[in-house]
């Protein structure tokens, strides 16, 4: 994986196009998201990992995000994220990544909330 190519997976996120961001992903994926029951939820092999993928969408909709500090060492990525709401809540984040070529094998999403 490329920064370059992280860079274009971001703004596909950003940007909620799905088919764009499955074609970053492997078959046998995991989306280990910041919210849910384990603490987060995990999910597993890439039609899976798409559902989890437009449930966070959902989770974190009318948020506008801010990306920062992307990484790319070998089969290994990192960047910070940041949503701000309409209503001046914040949520800071980052993603830690492993990489299976030019795709993605794993994404690790951690968030720290204000209450």
């Amino acid at each position: 994986m490329t920064k370059e190519n992280l860079l274009k997976f971001i703004e596909a996120w950003g940007n909620q196009k799905t088919d764009k961001i499955a074609s970053f992903f492997t078959e046998d994926c995991i989306y280990k998201a910041s919210v849910g029951p384990e603490p987060g939820t995990t999910y597993n092999g890439k039609k899976t990992v798409m559902e989890g993928v437009r449930n966070m969408m959902e989770h974190d909709s009318g948020g506008k995000a801010y990306v920062e500090n992307v990484k790319v060492y070998e089969d290994f990525g990192v960047y910070e994220w940041t949503y701000v709401f309409k209503d001046k809540s914040i949520i800071f984040g980052c993603d830690l990544l492993q990489f299976k070529g030019d795709k993605i094998k794993m994404i690790n999403a951690f968030r720290k909330t204000t209450s």
